[in-house]
């Protein structure tokens, strides 16, 4: 019996599902229709206003409950994703440092995350989104372990993820 290709997808939140810019991406971009809502999630006490599109939460929740597609938070929300229910999101489950505190700045750590997810094995194609990709170094050694498996997605953190990538990901997985 052959088993079925198994896919993962690595999302990161901040400038992919949380548009930064959001009163910028409702002038200047239609791809969701300006169809933004606002949320605030918190981090302890901190509150942070969340602005997505109902739209793409639902596209991803389609993924996530594929059962050849699996779902993976890999973001500095590490430990507070499960607020992200309050967008609609489904509970997906997250990787990531054991203490973020005793991660030296930056977003090194997202990496080594992302290939030890790979050094499982269990997945025979990967799309990571995050609007890190811009941080070069780290992230070169990470699809040099995937080779031709992995797409790479980098959403402008401005708008977040756009209909585009949307395509591009269900395209390269196979899942569209």
């Amino acid at each position: 019996m052959t088993e079925s290709k198994r896919n993962l997808i690595i999302l990161d939140f901040d400038g992919v599902i949380n548009a930064s810019k959001y009163a910028y991406a409702v002038k200047t971009d239609n791809h969701w229709g300006g169809n933004y809502e606002k949320e605030t999630l918190f981090i302890d006490s901190a509150g942070f206003d969340i602005y997505y599109t109902p739209e793409l939460v639902e596209t991803i929740n389609k993924w996530g409950r594929r059962e050849d597609t699996d779902i993976v938070w890999v973001t500095t929300w590490f430990g507070n994703t499960a607020q992200f229910t309050k967008l609609g999101f489904d509970l997906f489950p997250e990787a990531g440092p054991e203490h973020l505190d005793d991660v030296p700045y930056g977003h090194m750590w997202k990496p080594r995350i992302g290939a030890s997810l790979i050094e499982e094995g269990e997945y025979e194609n990967y799309a990571w989104v995050d609007d890190d990709w811009t941080i070069n170094g780290p992230y070169k050694k990470w699809t040099s372990l995937v080779k031709d498996k992995y797409l790479r997605v980098n959403p402008w953190e401005d708008f977040g993820m756009l209909r585009s990538d949307v395509e591009v990901v269900e395209k390269h997985l196979g899942i569209s």
